[in-house]
């Protein structure tokens, strides 16, 4: 029988099963309805990647999800025009390990999923290909057992533990229902005409609680307006939203971030105003760190025993941020190929984090930002594309990130001509979260054998080596570790 039994039942620690970065490609073909006008000349097409379900296959994490475009182009009548299209998207990512997690309960499975690259052809008046290369952070972590086994036979009594403190993360993450929002635009022109219209969210406060986080924010609603005359207008609108996401095992002393993607939006033009009815889909994260406690070392007074151990990588919840950054640029045009005389009818962003890094006490990430200039000159229009560094600090916490997420979208943005330069002012958002590791021995397996003689002696031990501690004195002559006294530079026992 062995009398270990019990004494130390297995802890369940978060350990990753998965933390890659992955590429895929969505493609297809897309024919316009009749009631769209033809294709003259395609301008741009601007994604918007949707959050993925997902769910553990056999020893894979799989992610579907939707990317909605909104491809703006001019029209057989010379005309701007945009037509909302829609492609799916999905990967798999294989887990490590999985023989030591229960796949069953506590996977969490997360993936941040970003437009890359896109191409487009036209081949028909109506038709055209879109082709999507999407770059994810997909990450999925688990529970798994810390166990200790014993063999042989030892009396509780006369076994001596170390014990080892750390923390390690406990992460959930879920998305909310369609978050409704609506909004009244009144147009004075009654040739008014609804070219394009999008909206992008902005979190500026998120509020933990006991299975829940909410949110609050703004969504910038952008809607471009033609008139007969070819004239262009600019309509923007701020919508102040609240939100709720219920996330399972959440506590309200949590660290957490939220983001916002819009799933669709709809506008209807009627007598003197532009009816717009909006869906807003809020994703959230929550981190916190759980105390563990863990035999790091152990031995027997009165039995020869021999000690395994095993090294965990545990991860550890460093921050979450919501916030924004301002970036603000004067370029000379002739460095972005800007048309001569052309005026700016419109300016779209996005943003992109790639790096991070910690210096001065501050979390460091770095990317670009990417501007396409819808420039007008003489009734005809072109792109300009523009693309920028971009830098975010925020204030760090103790501990070196070791992983990090991040997400960025351009709120509002504004570009103008002066003289020789182009001035381009823009309000970015930025959601985050950094979690590093923390490497701990701890015992695996202990066997105990032949009982060891030991001698009721007292022991002075002098001039001990440099890294002997009272512990491992005690251990190394087999007397309980509470008997044991350091006196200058020497050891009693």
């Amino acid at each position: 029988m062995n009398r270990m039994d019990g004494l130390n039942l297995p802890k369940m620690i978060t350990m990753p099963l998965c933390d890659r970065t992955v590429t895929s490609e969505v493609s297809g073909e897309y024919t316009l309805p009749d009631y769209q006008p033809e294709i003259r000349r395609l301008l741009f097409v601007e994604p918007v990647v949707l959050p993925p379900a997902k769910y553990i296959g056999g020893a894979n994490a799989e992610f579907n999800g939707t990317v909605e475009y909104q491809m703006t182009y001019v029209g057989a009548d010379g005309g701007l025009y945009t037509a909302p299209l829609s492609g799916e998207y999905g990967f798999s990512v294989p887990l490590e390990q999985v023989g030591d997690f229960d796949l069953n309960e506590g996977v969490v499975a997360m993936a941040t999923t970003v437009c890359e690259n896109l191409t487009t052809r036209v081949s028909a008046p109506r038709r055209l290909s879109i082709r999507c290369r999407l770059r994810s952070h997909a990450r999925a972590y688990g529970r798994m057992p810390m166990e200790e086994t014993y063999g042989g036979m030892a009396e509780p009594e006369g076994v001596q533990r170390l014990w080892g403190e750390a923390q390690n993360m406990r992460i959930v993450s879920g998305v909310s229902d369609r978050v409704n929002l609506s909004e009244e635009v009144s147009v004075t022109a009654e040739d008014s005409r609804v070219i394009s219209a999008d909206a992008t969210a902005f979190v500026s406060d998120v509020r933990p609680a006991d299975g829940t986080v909410g949110a609050v924010g703004e969504l910038m609603l952008r809607m471009m307006i033609g008139r007969e005359d070819g004239s262009v207008e600019q309509l923007t609108r701020r919508l102040p939203f609240e939100g709720e996401v219920e996330l399972e095992e959440m506590t309200a002393d949590a660290l957490c971030r939220v983001s916002g993607v819009v799933s669709d939006l709809t506008v209807n033009v009627e007598e003197g105003r532009i009816l717009c009815d909006i869906g807003l889909l809020l994703e959230a994260r929550g981190m916190c760190n759980d105390s563990l406690r863990y035999t790091a070392d152990l031995y027997s007074t009165d039995r020869v025993c021999d000690c395994e151990f095993r090294e965990y990588a545990l991860p550890v919840a460093l921050k979450c941020e919501n916030g924004n950054v301002s970036q603000s640029e004067r370029i000379p045009l002739s460095q972005i190929n800007f048309p001569e005389g052309a005026s700016i009818a419109d300016v779209r962003g996005s943003v992109r984090f790639d790096g991070c890094a910690a210096a001065d006490g501050k979390y460091v990430l770095t990317g670009e930002s990417r501007y396409l200039l819808l420039c007008q000159r003489d009734g005809e229009y072109s792109v300009t594309e523009l693309t920028l560094p971009l830098r975010y600090e925020t204030e760090g916490v103790k501990g070196e990130p070791v992983c990090f997420d991040a997400l960025g979208d351009v709120i509002s943005c504004r570009a103008r001509v002066d003289g020789e330069n182009l001035n381009l002012d823009a309000e970015l958002s930025v959601v985050a979260d950094f979690s590093g590791v923390e490497p701990i021995r701890a015992l695996s397996e202990a066997r105990f054998g032949e009982k060891y003689d030991c001698r009721g002696n007292r022991i002075v031990v002098y001039y001990p080596t440099p890294d002997d501690t009272a512990w491992s004195v005690a251990k190394k002559y087999h007397v309980p570790s509470d008997r044991i006294t350091q006196v200058g530079a020497y050891f009693l026992l």
